[in-house]
């Protein structure tokens, strides 16, 4: 099984739960910002830095490109980036098309590369070499969608959605792909000190599309801006379908009951332009 599709993908879940606590407005400018975000703007995930963070798996991973027998790079294609209308968003080059919850807001692609790459600063201790292996593999960020209205801790329900060249699956269907993000996904809140139980990914049919879906619910601590720490439920709900060329895969975070309809309601909006 490549490690290195593993990491790719989980660090869009890590990326988007670096902002859980800080509240709308941060994540706005954040999304205007250059540099990478402090600790006062996203509550970090707790860590004792004497035991390896995150950033030990993706150090760790190669960049071959195992699968197709070769090194070379995977390009990003043509325009990927998607338009917003209200709370839809569509991406012709990909042919489908979500809805997130009234009351949220839609990153484009540009700010949601802005977000995310400032949000993996403040987990991975070499942040910026793990940038150059998501480019390197061809991965992209299509949207960041977030709850303009946080919850009691500040906590902002979102949705991340990310694409990957099919080639960097290897030999893994769709269904194993899935699997083994999630596999992925308890390895690394372990090394953040979390707990995290997971479903098996299961295929449903769209309108004649694979849609594999799975669930994981992690328990795990976090730093405050006064210096206390909570204790955090994540749920996470991933999504994942094949294009001609590429993999997407969305994961909405939630972390209150009453989010938790909100985010099936996201998922199962998932509708495809090329019936």
């Amino acid at each position: 099984m490549k490690r290195r599709i593993l990491t790719l993908f989980t660090a869009a879940v890590l990326g988007v739960t670096a902002l859980t606590g800080c509240g709308s407005d941060q994540t706005e400018d954040a999304a205007t910002e250059s540099g990478t975000v402090s600790n006062q703007e996203t509550d970090e995930v707790t860590t004792d830095s004497s035991e390896p963070t995150a950033s030990s798996e993706a150090s760790e991973t190669s960049v071959s490109t195992e699968s197709t027998g070769t090194s070379e790079e995977a390009e990003i294609p043509g325009d990927t980036s998607g338009t917003i209308d209200g709370t839809t968003y569509t991406n012709e080059f990909y042919s489908f098309r979500v809805t997130v919850p009234d009351g949220w807001a839609i990153l484009d692609h540009d700010d949601t590369l802005n977000i995310m790459y400032q949000s993996m600063a403040t987990i991975y201790e070499d942040a910026q070499e793990l940038q150059e292996q998501l480019e390197s593999a061809g991965t992209d960020y299509l949207f960041y969608a977030y709850s303009e209205t946080p919850d009691s801790l500040g906590n902002m329900a979102n949705a991340i959605a990310q694409s990957l060249p099919i080639s960097q699956m290897g030999t893994l269907t769709l269904e194993e792909t899935v699997d083994a993000t999630l596999a992925s996904t308890v390895a690394q809140y372990a090394e953040l000190g979390g707990t995290t139980e997971v479903t098996d990914a299961a295929a449903t049919d769209v309108n004649g599309h694979e849609l594999v879906c799975a669930d994981s619910v992690t328990d795990i601590t976090v730093a405050n801006e006064d210096g206390s720490t909570s204790e955090l439920t994540i749920n996470q709900r991933y999504a994942a379908f094949l294009t001609d060329t590429h993999i997407v895969m969305m994961v909405v975070s939630y972390y209150t009951d009453a989010e938790a309809q909100g985010a099936q309601d996201t998922i199962d909006s998932i509708e495809f332009l090329n019936e």
